[in-house]
């Protein structure tokens, strides 16, 4: 049945498991003594761990985000209102100020 969960037939895979059981055994009882094989592991493992999160975050961008970015752009939605009027001489736009004392504890 190990055999199936790790994919072939190979004396190698079994060995592998075997070893992974002794030292999750030994860390049971003696997390201490496990201690630089973890490390060791998290030196490895941590720049593959890198690489593909990075990868995955720019190929989520590049599929969901920028896609999204052109459709508005064909639409010509400018929900940040960066793309100044024609008419308006000048970016700034008006904002009316609320008298209510209360809304000071809200300022958004």
């Amino acid at each position: 049945m190990l055999e199936t969960l790790v994919g072939g037939s190979d004396d190698c895979s079994l060995w592998v498991i075997a070893v992974a059981f002794a030292v999750g055994s030994v860390g049971l009882v003696a997390p201490r003594l496990v201690r630089s094989v973890y490390a060791g592991a998290s030196l490895i493992v941590f720049p593959i761990g890198w690489v593909v999160s990075h990868a995955l975050l720019g190929l989520g961008y590049y599929a969901l985000i920028t896609p999204l970015g052109w459709t508005m752009r064909m639409m010509h939605r400018d929900r940040l209102r960066i793309r100044r009027p024609r008419d308006a001489t000048t970016y700034w736009s008006d904002r009316t100020m609320s008298d209510d004392s209360s809304r000071y504890l809200q300022p958004f």
